[in-house]
């Protein structure tokens, strides 16, 4: 947003503050900010991340210095995820609808912040400007319940029409989202896991044909949409359900693509109520699309007044209570996982489908360090290349439950970089091929790979 359009927006907010400090008598811009900082936070949580870039844009309208930490705790804290806030009147707003001007005013402003808002990272989800949407019809509806002879002219179809111009704009489906086949071309360029990409296909399949059968006013075969991943850490978990979320959000199995990655520690408080209410907050941000829940086996450690338990059991009603409307995928290794499922009767039920992550192999994991080097612009040597081979089949075969597969890659090449900018230093005239390119020297003579 350039600096102009800013100092614009800017001035419409301090126009705000004025015109209800003057309706109230009172001073209420700082309630009036709390407002705005609210229905952004609600805007830039909705797809399940809040970017940076989101965040400065909240920090210029209210000249402030958040963190995205402090804005997410702001959205745990107040609730900001729930539907009841989306559809909540603010508080000046409520208060002062008898001013017709002046909510119009408000709705006015609202609506123009949001839309930078939404757009402010470069890109408008669906997720994003459905909550825009929602947001403002529930400010006009109460308008026009108030005035129906003089409606808002922010009508519905309008918020749609501009929100939806905002994100093409912004690089939104019609520009550059990504079309079925290329997500299933980013699946099948993954390197390894033959067997995982097997079983998506399956799941794809299963659900298209499910699909069908409801067109064709045939009832789906009630088959759960929630899986379990099992492997070791790096195998890649995580990548495949954020590319099976947009994979089910193209085929219209999901309504938006909101990704929520969790684990024990965004689940389980340690007060009683309070787990409910986390648990609670975590899958209404992930509404619509995949709540990951990484190392889930943590939430059943069987210690006494644990309220890992309390997080299970709400969990598995929310899911009982949304079926529809949520893809859960819990994720952790095999034998933990197993132990898991038992801690509750009502896990297996709802956790029909597994799917295994086998370790990579030696000649995958250099697979992996020269995609690693391309996509860094680095070369590798032929000794470098020679010298990482024996280093990951030993590793491999000495591998234990500490192993981290593609980490232990992205760990040595990193590691590698380091020392050649040890190498480096100081030297002059360097060529662009030295700066790009790898030895075994440099894989050599680090921690990571020197033997104790």
């Amino acid at each position: 947003m350039s600096d102009s359009n800013m100092d614009e927006l800017k001035s419409q907010l301090a126009q705000l503050y004025r015109s209800y400090s003057e309706k109230a008598g009172r001073d209420l811009t700082d309630t009036l900010k709390d407002e705005v900082k609210g229905f952004l936070a609600y805007l830039t949580a909705s797809n399940g991340v809040v970017a940076g870039e989101e965040v400065d844009y909240i920090n210029q309208c209210l000249e402030t210095n958040y963190h995205t930490r402090d804005l997410a705790a702001f959205i745990t804290a107040n609730n900001i995820f729930s539907h009841e806030y989306a559809v909540s009147l603010p508080y000046t707003f409520r208060t002062y609808l008898d001013d017709e001007a002046l909510s119009r005013q408000y709705i006015t402003v609202m609506h123009t912040v949001g839309k930078e808002c939404v757009i402010s990272d470069q890109k408008a989800e669906s997720a994003e400007v459905d909550s825009l949407n929602n947001r403002i019809e529930a400010l006009t509806k109460a308008f026009d319940q108030r005035y129906p002879d003089r409606p808002m002219t922010l009508t519905k179809d309008t918020i749609q029409s501009v929100s939806q111009k905002d994100e093409d704009s912004a690089g939104g489906k019609d520009k550059d989202e990504e079309t079925l086949d290329q997500l299933l071309q980013e699946l099948d360029e993954l390197i390894g896991l033959a067997t995982v990409k097997k079983n998506v296909y399956s799941l794809l399949h299963l659900q298209e044909i499910q699909m069908e059968r409801v067109k064709r006013g045939i009832p789906k075969i009630p088959i759960s949409n929630h899986l379990i991943f099992t492997g070791n850490p790096g195998t890649g978990k995580t990548t495949v359900a954020r590319l099976l979320g947009k994979i089910y959000y193209k085929i219209g199995l999901l309504p938006n693509k909101n990704f929520v990655e969790v684990d024990r520690s965004g689940m389980v408080a340690g007060y009683v109520g309070q787990t409910a209410i986390e648990v609670k907050n975590v899958f209404d941000s992930a509404k619509g699309g995949v709540l990951f829940i990484d190392e889930a086996y943590s939430l059943a450690n069987g210690l006494p007044g644990d309220y890992g338990t309390e997080a299970i059991e709400t969990l598995l009603k929310r899911m009982k209570d949304n079926r529809d409307q949520i893809v859960v995928i819990v994720a952790g290794y095999p034998e933990l996982m197993e132990q898991f499922l038992k801690s509750n009767p009502g896990l297996k039920s709802r956790f029909s489908k597994k799917i295994y992550f086998p370790d990579y192999t030696p000649e995958e994991l250099l697979e992996i360090l020269k995609y690693t080097a391309k996509k860094n612009q680095c070369l590798l040597s032929d000794d470098a290349l020679a010298f990482a081979a024996d280093v990951f089949k030993r590793k491999y075969d000495q591998r234990d439950e500490n192993f981290a597969n593609a980490r232990e890659v992205r760990n040595f090449f990193e590691a590698g970089v380091v020392s050649q900018a040890d190498r480096l230093y100081g030297k002059l005239n360097l060529t662009d091929e030295e700066l790009r390119t790898l030895t075994a020297d440099d894989f050599r003579y680090n921690e990571l790979t020197v033997e104790s």
